[in-house]
């Protein structure tokens, strides 16, 4: 059975009705792994289970890009339409968080303060993740420079101007996957598909 087969019965599988919030947004979850069907280094991630690529945070990140087309997103709940009109209208962020930090060798890590306790151990501190970067402020010249990231993980920056500087990072903020409602998705999804 083909990756591509694999993936349409498991979204044929849900037990959502039509236009209800979960339905449209399992669709959107489904439709990002779709986008990487045609990507050999996923196929890699995916049978050999190794942590080469990133997928789990461009799996992430192509998902609210297709929330973010979809906007206005409407949907019924308890038999009344509803719509959301901002990616903060759905209840996947924890909340805007921001950090100064360095670039090293091209990176930008995340040394952000902001923590929360896990839901297995209440005493156990950990960061949140990069959910959405929203702005990388130089804070020499206090200019924007979120077009030089290259890309980015759920902890990593990724500069394409790779000069040492003082940024102020503003992003999205989000559990890991075992605390994260849709980041537990995707890995339901990918062990679903890792299956024989």
């Amino acid at each position: 059975m083909s990756l591509k087969t694999k993936l349409m019965q498991l979204e044929s599988h849900s037990y959502y009705n039509d236009y209800s919030y979960g339905k449209l947004g399992k669709t959107f979850m489904y439709q990002a792994f779709y986008d990487f069907m045609d990507n050999n280094e996923f196929h890699n991630f995916l049978y050999n289970n190794t942590r080469t690529g990133n997928f789990h945070s461009k799996l992430f990140q192509r998902y609210i890009q297709i929330l973010e087309a979809n906007l206005p997103y409407k949907y019924v709940c308890n038999k009344k339409e509803k719509i959301n009109t901002s990616i903060l209208d759905f209840d996947i962020f924890e909340g805007l968080s921001t950090f100064e930090g360095c670039v090293k060798n091209g990176i930008i890590r995340n040394s952000s303060t902001d923590m929360f306790f896990t839901r297995s151990n209440s005493d156990v501190l950990k960061p949140f993740y990069f959910g959405k970067l929203v702005s990388l402020l130089d804070i020499g010249t206090l200019q924007n420079r979120i077009t030089d990231v290259s890309s980015y993980t759920f902890n990593k920056i990724y500069m394409s101007n790779a000069e040492d500087k003082k940024y102020s990072v503003s992003y999205f903020k989000i559990k890991p996957h075992h605390e994260s409602g849709a980041l537990g998705h995707i890995n339901r999804i990918l062990n679903e598909l890792r299956k024989k």
